[in-house]
């Protein structure tokens, strides 16, 4: 067997230096209550372009090929249960993350990879209010969706929900909530079987990318906006960025938010998480949506 050794150049090491610190400044702009108004100025000079700004959703998309079969739904709440006072980061070392995670990281990683223009033709991102109360993000982005883009509408087959998850903390990330499209009318929408054949197809994707992975079922599982797009009988899971949580609680704490240790990713004291885990998130989103559009 031939190993080869490999050791970056300093100009190398630089570049990647500053791919991963791009990340985490995006992390920086928008882990505060000001996000909105950071996603709109973030992507108001890019190759995305907002459909709906109605003060509620922000949908964006790049471009729309006829050529693809298939459309992409990515979906990241944007709502928080934290008083603005309440947002804080912190950086133990060049690679642990510590703070006010939910949803600010899985902004970032998602935002990182439209603004370094890594997705493909034919994917809508919706950043949705409400996910933490009454979910009507998402069903105000069916409801436009049926109304106003029905040729898209009608090739949709897949949602993406993005968000952290205190599962799996010792993967790349934590794959959750999966539901399948049934009784489909329209040849042209990818199908499965069951679920279990949806959660082979993605973890194919994901081991092909050498991205390591846990597994959450619908039991198991927190309800996120997943099960609010299962409603609309659509192929949908979870792609969660894990966090972990060294709970500890004290008067400090704010047990209404994490509802007494079910909801840790609530933790007014913040939750953990590392680069690595940021990076491998926003490259199994990249994976998973090149590999469905141009399936």
């Amino acid at each position: 067997m031939f190993i080869c050794s490999y050791t970056p150049t300093k100009k190398l090491r630089t570049e990647f230096k500053l791919r991963r610190s791009k990340i985490i400044e995006l992390l920086k702009k928008v882990n505060a209550p000001t996000r909105r108004k950071q996603i709109i100025e973030l992507l108001k000079n890019s190759n995305w372009k907002k459909i709906v700004d109605d003060g509620f959703l922000l949908i964006y998309y790049n471009q729309y090929d006829e050529k693809y079969k298939h459309t992409i739904l990515i979906s990241c709440h944007i709502d928080s249960v934290f008083k603005d006072t309440d947002y804080f980061l912190d950086f133990p070392n060049s690679e642990i993350i510590k703070g006010t995670l939910d949803n600010s990281a899985s902004i970032a990683i998602l935002l990182s990879a439209m603004l370094d223009n890594q997705l493909p033709a034919n994917i809508y991102v919706t950043f949705t209010e409400d996910e933490e109360q009454n979910m009507r993000g998402a069903h105000n982005t069916i409801d436009y969706f049926k109304r106003n883009l029905k040729e898209v509408w009608n090739k949709l087959s897949l949602v993406i929900v993005m968000d952290v998850s205190n599962k799996n903390w010792e993967k790349d990330v934590s794959i959750e909530n999966f539901f399948i499209k049934r009784n489909v009318k329209n040849s042209g929408i990818l199908t499965f079987k069951n679920t279990e054949s949806f959660i082979k197809y993605i973890t194919k994707i994901l081991k092909k990318n050498k991205i390591s992975y846990g597994i959450v079922r619908e039991e198991n599982a927190e309800e996120d906006e997943s099960w609010t797009y299962e409603e609309y009988n659509l192929n949908v899971f979870s792609l969660c960025l894990p966090v972990w949580v060294d709970c500890e609680e004290d008067d400090n704490c704010n047990k209404r938010l994490c509802y007494n240790k079910t909801l840790l990713e609530h933790c007014i004291k913040g939750v953990i998480t590392t680069q690595q885990k940021m990076r491998k998130t926003k490259d199994a989103l990249i994976a998973i949506c090149n590999y469905f559009i141009t399936f």
